[in-house]
């Protein structure tokens, strides 16, 4: 059976895999040698950066506020675009211990930079486990197929936009 958010769930998916890569780079981190590492982590920043966090923008500005409304509160979404600022904030943290790691790989970065990986391997399974058991389902019953199909194309061309770097 088919529902509106499917192809939220689809996404979710993928990301899902990348996550499963983010723990077994974590996993290996004590083992690999540094030029794999970093070579690793250079990979799965860039999608933290332009994958992860694309995602994350593109709900906050076109899928949270149809949640809010389908829930009858601005504020209902709160709570997750916070977990998009701690997602963002380790991200930033990971970017940087990567650097620092691709000029000297010592064993404390190693063992910070896989903190880090488990960190937000967590945290964006849970932020995505809460958006498939609250928000998807109160989507599937609130939207029509036709604001369906919008909700998507809109979520669609915001996680490609174009976005400024700083």
């Amino acid at each position: 059976m088919t529902t509106p958010t499917d192809p939220l769930r689809q996404e979710h998916r993928q990301i899902r895999s990348r996550l499963t890569e983010l723990r077994v780079l974590a996993d290996s981190i004590d083992t690999a040698p540094a030029a794999d590492l970093t070579r690793e982590l250079r990979s799965m920043v860039r999608f933290l950066e332009e994958g992860l966090l694309a995602h994350a923008l593109a709900e906050d500005s076109v899928l949270y506020p149809a949640v809010a409304v389908a829930m009858g509160s601005s504020q209902a979404t709160a709570t997750m675009s916070r977990d998009h600022l701690e997602i963002a904030r380790l991200v930033a943290q990971l970017r940087h211990l990567s650097e620092r790691f691709r000029q000297q790989p010592t064993k404390r970065l190693r063992r910070d930079v896989r903190r880090l990986l488990y960190e937000l391997a967590a945290i964006v399974s849970l932020h995505l486990d809460k958006e498939e058991e609250i928000y998807l389902p109160l989507l599937d019953t609130y939207l029509t197929e036709e604001a369906a199909d919008r909700l998507f194309a809109d979520l669609e061309f915001a996680t490609h936009a174009p976005r400024r770097v700083s």
